[in-house]
């Protein structure tokens, strides 16, 4: 959750940062030790999920070593985020990695 400023241990990364550490360190060490190993960038949620993929995407680096894209199902509906990313970035793997029961949505 790079935009979460948790109370316990956890990083807070924009964007830029994120993709750089990809591209530069995390990307070639996880490819040559375990290339096997998927990496999804993100796990926050989907309102910022568009504008984090861009940057990601267009990395010159990052690109090559970011399999998809992860993301919760909080913060509203925001499907067309979803939607353009699939659209403009369509080999980026789409990972809804965290979701709730929200019982107020629902009418009985």
């Amino acid at each position: 959750e790079p935009e979460n400023n948790a109370t316990w241990e956890a990083c807070l990364y924009t964007a830029e940062e994120e993709a750089e550490f990809l591209g530069t360190f995390l990307g070639p060490k996880m490819r040559a030790a375990h290339p096997e190993i998927l990496i999804f960038v993100f796990d926050h949620n989907k309102d910022h999920l568009y504008s984090w993929a861009n940057i990601t995407y267009r990395h010159p680096s990052a690109a090559q070593f970011a399999s998809g894209v992860a993301f919760h199902w909080y913060a509203g509906d925001g499907f067309e985020a979803i939607r353009s990313v699939h659209r403009d970035f369509p080999r980026a793997l789409l990972l809804a990695s965290e979701a709730t029961y929200e019982r107020w949505r629902w009418r009985e």
